[in-house]
């Protein structure tokens, strides 16, 4: 296994996670590892490989994925191992979203995964899916996540809170994480 670090950021929708993400890709500092998910695409979602339910389904049942959910919806996703292995092996660091309470599954395959919860106010996580163009139900339904999952914090590595206007501050520190533990080498 390549000693490389994996980076992943955890949290509930609309807490910021593809913002943080897609900013430290951008200034070249990670690379992302694309989730896959049975649903359909929506615009704007760089981070998905899309698939039908019957070969997510063959993944899971020969434990190719690092992290994985399957929503009461019927809808699914995952991050594959593979993926995550082929971006170590080119010597690049990964970064990677997850889906709420799954970051845990990641350290159990790497246990050097750095894991990163990202958290903001609940009114501002409203906000943020109202904008978003959700249903009043979608809303509802993330709305009780949100607020269930302050209770994951302690399994962090390291917690951020993300409240608006604060996004250049948590991105600072975000960065500062990640310098900080690729200096460890």
């Amino acid at each position: 296994m390549n000693s490389g670090y994996i980076f992943v950021l955890d949290g509930p929708a609309a807490a910021g996670k593809t913002h943080f993400a897609e900013r430290l890709v951008r200034e070249k500092e990670l690379t992302l590892c694309p989730r896959m998910t049975t649903r359909e695409p929506r615009k704007g979602d760089p981070e998905y490989t899309y698939v039908s339910e019957s070969t997510f389904e063959e993944m899971r049942k020969r434990d190719e994925f690092a992290s994985y959910r399957v929503f009461p919806t019927g809808t699914s996703y995952g991050v594959s191992k593979k993926q995550v292995e082929e971006i170590l092996a080119r010597g690049e660091n990964p970064v990677i979203i997850v889906d709420l309470g799954t970051a845990e599954q990641v350290k159990e395959v790497w246990p050097r995964a750095c894991t990163i919860f990202l958290i903001a106010p609940l009114e501002h996580i409203e906000s943020r899916l109202q904008a978003l163009g959700l249903n009043e139900q979608q809303v509802s339904e993330k709305m009780q996540t949100a607020a269930n999952s302050f209770s994951l914090a302690p399994y962090y590595d390291y917690v951020l809170p993300n409240r608006d206007g604060d996004q250049d501050k948590v991105y600072r520190q975000l960065r500062r994480i990640v310098e900080e533990t690729l200096a460890q080498g």
